[in-house]
């Protein structure tokens, strides 16, 4: 039997606070009852966002309901998009650069034109910038 439930047959014959003192139980957690969750409502609603705006992520989302006057935490939307598949697939970065050539490397002519060198070992450049 839990302190709740033994606060809740005794409260006829004595004081509710008083039980809850005695069981060391807070009246708050007493009279607290958890508010069902609908995830089928939510889901619903990221749904219909989804339909409109299909590349959306779970951010985008969550601030589309948070404009649409819903409020709704951002972690449960991304855990109730998890669940049902409904992420979006993220894109990976095309690298354009190919390094890995034949063909040699140009010069930096901006610090050959400031220095008047042509070889600038790494250690010794030195970049100043001021910034008003």
């Amino acid at each position: 039997m839990t302190k709740r439930e033994m606060v809740q047959s005794l409260s006829s014959e004595y004081s509710t606070r008083m039980l809850c003192e005695i069981l060391g139980l807070a009246p708050s957690t007493y009279y607290h009852s958890a508010q069902g969750h609908d995830d089928l409502g939510l889901l619903s609603l990221i749904e219909d966002v989804l339909l409109r705006f299909p590349t959306y992520g779970y951010r985008r989302v969550t601030e589309q309901l948070h404009r649409e006057e819903h409020i709704v935490n951002h972690k449960r939307v991304l855990r109730v998009m998890r669940e049902n598949d409904l992420l979006a697939i993220v894109k990976q970065r095309v690298r354009t650069t190919q390094s890995n050539h034949e063909y040699g490397r140009y010069p930096n002519l901006y610090l050959l034109k400031i220095l008047g060198r042509t070889s600038f070992p790494r250690a010794r450049i030195r970049v100043f910038a001021n910034v008003t």
